[in-house]
């Protein structure tokens, strides 16, 4: 049987409130002390409407529920830099909500929630800010993390990796927001698979709004991203390095005018279904690995800041798809013009550009086609706004207005017929290089 003050009742296995354990809900003085005593109890932890000052992590044992009065109710205050605000370490179905937790230390290097091992674990309405990481899950798994705000931290507002040898698999994180970092509003790093994001924001971090980083345990694989938001990020929006692979980001939104990009991929089956993607000071969506493919997408005003230089969306990779996407550039100023709809660098092999809309002000090209890959040339159709190639074989025969000189992208022995030309200026032959120069008029 269990007494509690605050009920005046016997119940057996009752909520232990810790305020009958002495804890000091004003928070002049430590109740770390009397907050673990209600913990080790192996009850549900009630943490009443107040501020409570801790100087060591709390760190519940399983099977068990710690949920304060709400977000804007329940404060707990780490006042040590190095201290964690809960730590949960090989433990399972531990349920942390509804309070906030914010450390008071000048320059902390501890992390607010910290989860290593076990799983099947909770946090639910729970606030973290000023720690150096806000939430760190670490070689666990089956986590929920829902509706969640991770703000004003040192390094990252999410960080996902591993002890070096254990997967973190199956974290789900959902209706959470994630800014004002130092670091990356979510940083997944090494062997870690399985997650689930949904409907998230990413926004004002000084690094990067989610960024996936391979080290020696591993690269992240396996992601499905639905409505993730990333705005107004110091570096880049999304971020996807080298080794990455089977990514799928579904309606997602970057809109990204840092120092880095917008959206980039140099992973391996990296997908984009629909989206939107604008009002980016580089590219708008870059894809640089194998397997890529951006589908129903719209891509809308790349390149904000820098006239003729940065593309709607870039490929330079093998096995690319582009098709039904609406790549869009309303910049008619000098200085803030889109240079391609699509940019297809010399790299690009087997890719596949098809009905695609590319409306707006770009250069004469709105595709620019830097490869003389024969299945990419073949499979380059149905875009609207663009004059598509007529194929021979593998030879190109194009059609436009003005002379290709120095606009039209091909290789050697293209043809391209002028709509507008006279007397031997209507018919022009590719006879040397393999960029925009070299027509001959016949």
């Amino acid at each position: 049987m269990s007494l509690t003050k605050v009920t005046n009742s016997m119940i057996l296995g009752a909520v232990a409130n810790v305020l009958d354990y002495g804890a000091d809900p004003t928070g002049s003085s430590d109740s770390t002390t009397a907050i673990q005593a209600a913990i080790a109890t192996g009850n549900s932890v009630y943490i009443p409407a107040g501020t409570y000052k801790t100087t060591a992590a709390l760190t519940p044992v399983g099977n068990q529920v710690i949920f304060g009065a709400g977000q804007n109710l329940t404060f707990i205050k780490p006042s040590l830099a190095a201290q964690n605000g809960f730590t949960v370490l090989n433990k399972s179905f531990v349920d942390l909500r509804d309070m906030t937790v914010q450390n008071t230390a000048a320059t902390p290097t501890g992390d607010g929630i910290y989860i290593q091992g076990g799983g099947n674990c909770f946090v639910t309405e729970v606030v973290v800010s000023s720690f150096y990481r806000g939430f760190t899950f670490k070689s666990t798994g089956s986590l929920q993390i829902n509706r969640c705000y991770s703000t004003n931290n040192r390094s990252h507002g999410f960080l996902l990796n591993t002890d070096g040898t254990t997967p973190t698999v199956g974290v789900w994180i959902r209706d959470c927001y994630s800014t004002a970092n130092t670091g990356d509003g979510i940083a997944i790093t090494g062997l870690v698979t399985g997650i689930y994001l949904d409907t998230l924001e990413l926004s004002l971090n000084t690094a990067n709004g989610i960024e996936f980083i391979v080290d020696g345990s591993g690269a992240p694989s396996d992601f499905l991203c639905t409505k993730v938001v990333c705005d107004t990020n110091g570096q880049s929006g999304f971020l996807i390095n080298s080794g990455v692979s089977q990514c799928y980001f579904n309606n997602c939104w970057s809109s990204n005018r840092g120092s880095g990009y917008n959206f980039y991929s140099l992973g391996t089956e990296i997908q984009v279904v629909g989206g939107f993607f604008y009002n980016c000071n580089g590219n708008g969506i870059d894809l640089l690995g194998a397997y890529n493919s951006v589908i129903g997408a719209s891509v809308h005003n790349a390149g904000i800041n820098t006239a003729n230089t940065y593309d709607g969306i870039y490929v330079n990779g093998s096995f690319s798809i582009i098709t039904g996407c609406s790549i869009y550039s309303g910049n008619s100023g000098a200085a803030d013009k889109t240079r391609y709809a699509i940019n297809l660098g010399s790299s690009v092999t087997n890719g596949t550009i098809t009905g695609n809309n590319v409306v707006g002000v770009f250069n004469a090209t709105k595709i620019n086609v830097g490869t003389t890959d024969g299945p990419t040339l073949q499979n380059i159709a149905n875009n609207i706004g663009y004059s598509s190639p007529v194929y021979s074989g593998a030879t190109p025969w194009i059609s436009g207005a003005g002379s290709p000189e120095g606009v039209v992208t091909a290789i050697v022995g293209a043809l391209y017929s002028r709509t507008d030309g006279s007397t031997s200026t209507t018919l022009y032959v590719k006879t040397s290089g393999t960029g925009n120069t070299g027509w001959t008029a016949k």
